[in-house]
């Protein structure tokens, strides 16, 4: 595990740093390829949309459902990786 000081050499100041998205940053790039299926898959979960059809976006929410931050005696995600606000 990493210890306060690692993490802290990484931070360059305590203000949040917003950039474009024609910066082209791999990190937010990242995030908009999983944000819309991730939202979509919540959606269809909570009964708010309809069927999800077979796409990439479902291919893409498969990839990446068992990184949700889960409880650690439990197991249970929902109110811990997944928040529904």
């Amino acid at each position: 595990m990493f210890n306060r000081e690692h993490h802290q050499r990484a931070l360059t100041t305590k203000d949040i740093k917003l950039r474009s998205k024609t910066t082209n940053i791999a990190g937010i790039q990242l995030a908009d390829i999983l944000a819309h299926p991730v939202k979509q898959a919540l959606l269809f979960e909570k009964g708010r949309i309809g069927d999800l059809r077979e796409t990439f976006g479902s291919q893409i929410y498969e990839a990446v459902e068992g990184k949700f931050n889960a409880n650690t005696r439990t197991g249970q995600v929902e109110g811990y990786g997944k928040v529904w606000l």
